[in-house]
């Protein structure tokens, strides 16, 4: 008798605050940087989808009953968290896999149903990844993969900022008319 009290005032102090919340969650308004990247293209023709990343955006992925789509990550790239929406009517698993760029973190998602929709966030050391999962019969995304411009333009530079110090200079060429005067400091 105590349970089932308990029960009814549990379920009694979240109807109120559901009832208290809609009116808030009207006033909700998606971030002006959020941005929807959909693999809707490539899902079509069933082939690989590459997807460049941007911290502001949600990946829209579509999956197919009793096949595995396969969320490749950056070579590097270690995932320190996953999370489902629904987990009872999708799985998730995970491994590391070698690749010519290094060993690589890969996700395997598969819907139970179709028309199941929710959503997967994948922590890495790196970055976030935002992603809606849709179980769809004819679209289907087999594997996912990211481009990531911001870490090439950096390696970019890196790369060059490295050069100009080994580039070797003439002695010949430099300027040795100079003085050295300690009369202004101490």
């Amino acid at each position: 008798m105590r349970i089932y009290r308990t029960l009814i005032g549990a379920v009694l102090i979240f109807n109120v605050a559901l009832g208290n919340s809609e009116r808030f969650l009207k006033e909700i308004s998606p971030s002006p940087n959020a941005i929807i990247v959909s693999g809707i293209k490539e899902a079509k023709a069933n082939i690989q989808t590459e997807f460049v990343y941007n911290e502001n955006s949600m990946y829209t992925i579509y999956c197919r009953v009793n096949y595995l789509t396969t969320i490749v990550l950056q070579p590097g790239e270690e995932v320190t968290y996953v999370a489902g929406g629904d987990t009872a009517r999708w799985s998730k698993a995970s491994a590391i896999t070698g690749s010519t760029e290094g060993q690589r973190t890969v996700i395997y998602i598969k819907p139970f149903s179709l028309g199941l929709k929710t959503n997967l966030v994948i922590n890495t050391n790196k970055r976030t990844y935002n992603i809606n999962l849709y179980s769809a019969k004819e679209w289907y995304n087999p594997v996912v993969k990211w481009l990531y411009p911001q870490d090439d333009i950096m390696k970019n530079i890196a790369k060059s900022q490295r050069e100009e110090e080994m580039t070797l200079t003439d002695p010949r060429n430099l300027n040795y008319k100079y003085s050295v005067s300690t009369k202004k400091y101490p």
